[in-house]
């Protein structure tokens, strides 16, 4: 039986994990005492690395980018990187439009397109490199218990291994084995709902545009591509989707031809689809003292608006921020006492956290509806936010991830 001894120890080295794992080796640079930093991580950096291909891409927002280019990765991201200039919404043969413009919102890009396999391998091969951080893998949390420092026991390569740690961060998943040893309960809403993934060949250039197409079944997302391509999103009922899947290429690419329309030409081709289910989960607690849950261990949210990575990502550059401070202030960087800085924590990331959840899950609900007065609502909002400077620019940085976010150190600054 081996033990080890922690400052932070993260559960989950995916990308909220990572990225922060990453983070904090950054911000060791700056401590005169650096914190000792381990991650418990499920498969080895060499298998991660050697994964199959993974078709699905990821929208970043412009505030994840620029949390990417503080840490020294965006360089590596952007060489897969295709900018979104433009996001088109719209309500399938209703009035209702509302469009977004980069030049308007004085930025460069509103947000990016990146393959997830392109995220997860430079994230992994940054978090690899890093000295003052110990990557467990593969290993899985099966125990834990509170005392003065949490009290961790691991499987690790079929052995049984003890850790403590000042501060326990869960960033593993909807399925947080650590909110579950916690006891800490959810919110959990199944919208009944699968989101269809693809890649789609198209006829006309995109543009770098975004389109976001509200229908009876559900939202179609198709997100800029090199070479003419774009992602696509598919939210299906769950009693369509095997339907959907059993189709040909022909047949599908005809059914989200008659749903989409043709401002990007005819659809040329598509390619292996994959779906997954939807739902919203909301932790009832985020924090327990020393410990913490992040990411998708704390929510979960429906793909519409793509706000599900890039809200976990600001959770990481608040964490990492109130820790510089913390650290600072104290000569030794002790985290002996974490209860401060977790509350802290909770209060600055309860309002993005509640108005990010609130806003996707009320445009789910409000564009299922078929009712006449529900579709004349959001058409004549969807108009509104098109033609209100004000109000499309505070919906545009709600959709930038700029409203409720505290910034890394060196982020780059966005005029409000």
């Amino acid at each position: 039986m081996q033990h080890g001894t922690f400052d932070i120890t993260i559960a989950g080295g995916g990308m909220v994990g990572a990225t922060l794992a990453v983070a904090l080796a950054k911000l060791n640079q700056e401590l005169s005492t650096p914190l000792s930093i381990a991650v418990i991580e499920a498969a080895t950096p060499e298998k991660k690395l050697a994964a199959g291909h993974d078709g699905r891409s990821v929208a970043l927002s412009y505030g994840s980018q620029c949390i990417f280019n503080s840490l020294g990765l965006w360089e590596e991201l952007a060489a897969q990187a295709v900018p979104i200039n433009t996001i088109h919404v719209s309500d399938r043969g209703r009035f209702g439009v509302t469009r977004f413009h980069a030049s308007k919102q004085n930025v460069s890009a509103l947000g990016y397109v990146v393959p997830a396999q392109q995220i997860n391998r430079v994230l992994t091969q940054a978090m690899s490199a890093l000295s003052d951080v110990e990557v467990i893998a593969p290993a899985k949390l099966v125990a834990l218990e509170s005392d003065n420092k949490q009290q961790l026991t691991i499987s690790h390569d079929q052995l049984s291994q003890q850790l403590s740690t000042r501060l326990l961060i869960g960033a593993d998943g909807s399925l947080s084995t650590v909110r579950k040893l916690l006891n800490i309960e959810t919110t959990h809403w199944d919208y009944q709902q699968q989101a269809l993934v693809a890649n789609i060949h198209l006829q006309r250039d995109h543009r770098n545009t975004a389109y976001e197409r509200f229908t009876p079944s559900g939202p179609v997302a198709l997100l800029p591509l090199p070479e003419q391509q774009a992602a696509l999103v598919w939210t299906l009922p769950k009693a369509q989707i095997e339907e959907y899947m059993g189709l040909s290429d022909a047949q599908f690419l005809v059914r989200l031809q008659a749903l989409f329309g043709y401002r990007l030409g005819r659809f040329m081709g598509v390619s292996r689809r994959m779906t997954y289910p939807l739902h919203m989960l909301k932790a009832k607690q985020q924090i327990r003292p020393g410990c913490l849950l992040i990411g998708n261990a704390a929510h979960t949210l429906h793909p519409i608006a793509a706000q599900g990575l890039n809200l976990g990502l600001r959770d990481v550059s608040t964490l990492v921020t109130l820790l510089r401070e913390h650290c600072l202030h104290l000569p030794d960087s002790s985290l002996k006492s974490s209860a401060l800085l977790l509350e802290k924590y909770n209060k600055q990331r309860r309002l993005d956290q509640y108005m990010t959840m609130g806003f996707t899950d009320l445009l789910v609900r409000v564009f299922l509806h078929q009712l006449l007065p529900v579709t004349l609502g959001r058409n004549i909002g969807l108009l509104a936010f098109d033609l209100l400077p004000q109000a499309n620019h505070y919906l545009a940085r709600q959709t930038m991830g700029l409203l409720g976010a505290t910034p890394l150190k060196g982020e780059a600054n966005v005029a409000a």
